[in-house]
């Protein structure tokens, strides 16, 4: 069901991209973090959870002895066809510590799964801060160009680097900008940055992680 479910939500997610190309990037975006935050879900678990245990049968002898009003053969008669209920009961219960069993069987594996993509995405991790490390130690920074440019003032670091793509944007707590020095002062400048500050503005940076962490999670299945 879990498989199923995920299955046709993503589909369904593709088709709207298709059906909805011609409008705002910002939207299919949504609709893609939707689909993404379903896998989250156990869908299979939510219809309900079988009995597992025989406690909540309020059904036992005290009663039978209680029942004083009862003549021998009605309370015969009675017992023997709760008897019935009780044994059809346990065989519920019997059958409901086999599914327990498959359960913890797949939880197992699917345990083994996730640990794998939470080592590839501490991997990412890893080589995300050597890079950061990298690019600040052969970057300068230069937030004059907020000014030049006629942006407000910003908390935003914009920092200058040698080889990098024209403009990045990185960070959760502490964002910063990296623009490359061919980019500095040229006719791009302020767009690239307008863009950059928007990714910024949006949050991109940490739909990006969750994006990766997705991905990593879930590194058995294509379809994510």
């Amino acid at each position: 069901d879990y498989l199923i479910t995920n299955t046709l939500m993503s589909l369904l997610a593709l088709c709207m991209l298709f059906l909805l190309k011609d409008s705002p990037a910002r939207l299919g975006f949504y609709i893609v973090i939707t689909a993404l935050i379903a896998w989250f879900i156990p869908w299979h678990l939510v219809s309900g959870i079988p009995v597992l245990s025989e406690s909540v049968n309020p059904i036992n002898e005290g009663i039978f002895s209680s029942l004083l009003w009862l003549q021998t053969e009605q309370a015969s008669y009675v017992k023997g066809a709760v008897d019935s209920a009780v044994n059809i009961n346990n065989a519920t219960i019997k059958g409901s510590e086999n599914f327990l069993f498959d359960i913890i069987t797949w939880g197992a594996v699917f345990a083994l799964i996730c640990v794998i993509g939470l080592i590839l995405f501490i991997k990412d991790l890893v080589n995300y801060q050597s890079d950061l490390k990298h690019w600040y130690d052969f970057s300068i920074e230069d937030n004059s160009l907020w000014d030049e440019h006629n942006f407000k003032k910003h908390r935003i670091s914009i920092r200058i680097l040698d080889g990098c793509a024209p403009g990045m944007a990185t960070g959760l707590f502490k964002p910063i900008i990296w623009l490359n020095r061919k980019n500095r002062r040229s006719k791009e400048t302020k767009t690239i940055l307008t863009h950059e500050l928007t990714h910024i503005l949006q949050n991109d940076p940490a739909w990006m992680w969750f994006i990766n962490f997705t991905q990593r999670l879930f590194w058995w299945n294509p379809l994510v």
